[in-house]
């Protein structure tokens, strides 16, 4: 089923927080708008070095992660598997931008 979330549109994806124990870790996700977004999302997430299973919850707004052992997440790799990954990323980093009011 596709599900969207729109509300979510002002932000483009990015780690909110990462919260864990040894070999896993839960990520708030901020901007997740829809189920194909969680989809690649998973995707991206478990793409970076040391995470072994990412599980997405849309409606949470949460990836639980599975790490290999010894692993550790980093936010920035976690930030950039999902720059890449996004749909017209460049557009909601411009929305994301205008409504702060074009401050930094």
């Amino acid at each position: 089923m596709f599900k969207v979330i729109p509300g979510r549109l002002r932000h483009a994806p990015s780690v909110r927080s990462i919260e864990g124990a040894p070999g896993e870790a839960v990520v708030r996700i901020d901007g997740m708008v829809c189920s194909v977004c969680a989809t690649r999302t998973a995707a991206a997430l478990e793409a970076v070095e040391g995470v072994e299973e990412a599980r997405v919850d849309l409606a949470s707004g949460t990836a639980r992660l599975r790490l290999a052992p010894g692993a550790t997440v980093q936010r920035e790799a976690l930030d950039r598997s999902l720059s890449r990954v996004v749909v017209g990323m460049r557009a909601r980093r411009w929305l994301e931008h205008a409504l702060r009011g074009g401050r930094r």
